[in-house]
């Protein structure tokens, strides 16, 4: 059957319209009954297989404790609703565009002083360790090359790869896992003052000092750490 409908896009399109339909219904349900029996309200967008307890997690592919969000859309959330919004490895998997909208709707639902952290692949690091290898240790190394291997064996764009190359690692950054866009901190900070939010700082490769945010990340070795960009920002 999936075959089937996979030939006709509009019947393929016109189906997904109403399964996002239904879902965005049990979101709103799900929703109501979070909002008033949490003091603080934390929103995951991009939830992948991390749920957090006492977040209210949300994904494009829902699951039973996790609910529908597209973020291309307008969020069914009332503005000045949560507290905290955190968000891991995901806005890569957006266009730009779509990212500058998402944020926008993140600072509509936070409340004034509300925080957003978000977490995505590193260009600058990434492109650091490219043109020096210096700039890494071994245990970053070698847990590099090991995600390296895996992460070509298993993308079906990519013939397999046997061994660690500097020039896999910056393609696997940007063309694997359907990334779209990679930031650096200046390319974030932009997005995120022009989506209304301000004192965005670069947290580096240590956690966060809010603790909402702390013991809740999944990419945490020593090779995630290095090559991941991790950013708050508090809305205006």
């Amino acid at each position: 059957m999936r075959n089937f409908i996979k030939q006709f896009p509009f019947l393929r399109n016109f189906l997904l319209r109403i399964r996002h339909h239904f879902w965005q219904i049990r979101t709103k349900k799900n929703l109501d009954v979070y909002l008033p029996a949490h003091t603080s309200h934390k929103l995951q967008v991009g939830s992948g297989q991390n749920i957090l307890p006492g977040w209210f997690n949300t994904d494009y592919f829902p699951r039973e404790e996790v609910f529908f969000l597209d973020v291309t859309k307008t969020f069914p959330i009332a503005s000045n609703a949560f507290d905290y919004i955190f968000t891991e490895h995901h806005i890569e998997h957006i266009s730009y565009k779509e990212a500058v909208f998402m944020l926008k709707e993140c600072a509509r639902i936070l409340k004034p002083g509300g925080v957003i952290r978000i977490t995505t692949p590193d260009l600058k690091s990434t492109l650091a360790n490219y043109l020096d290898d210096r700039t890494i240790n071994d245990d970053v190394l070698e847990g590099t090359k090991s995600y390296i291997r895996s992460g070509f064996h298993n993308a079906v764009n990519y013939i397999p790869v046997d061994d660690y190359m500097k020039a896999h690692l910056v393609n696997d950054t940007f063309m694997n896992y359907e990334h779209r866009f990679i930031y650096d901190f200046e390319s974030m900070k932009r997005v995120l003052q022009r989506a209304g939010f301000t004192n965005i700082k670069d947290c580096g490769q240590k956690g966060s000092e809010q603790a909402a945010f702390q013991n809740i990340e999944t990419h945490t070795s020593p090779g995630d750490r290095y090559f991941t960009l991790a950013v708050e920002a508090e809305k205006l």
